[in-house]
């Protein structure tokens, strides 16, 4: 089961995938360095909130878009 936060703006760089209930996988995908900087915060505080208020995940998984970047 794999279900995925949609946003329509296009400047998202940080997508949450929910692999199952207790498996997410958060990507970051910002090239070509994936540089976080303030404009990522509020993506990224979507995405803690959404694991913190969630009492079946137990693993999150940080991973990068860009090759060679993390």
């Amino acid at each position: 089961m794999s279900a995925t936060i949609n946003h329509t703006a296009t400047d998202r760089q940080i997508y949450l995938t929910r692999r199952s209930p207790h498996y997410w996988r958060v990507t970051i995908n910002d090239p070509p360095l994936n540089i976080f900087g303030p404009d990522k915060i509020p993506q990224l505080n979507e995405i803690v909130t959404a694991i913190e208020t969630d009492d079946e995940v137990k693993v999150v998984v940080f991973d990068s878009a860009v090759p060679g970047s993390f």
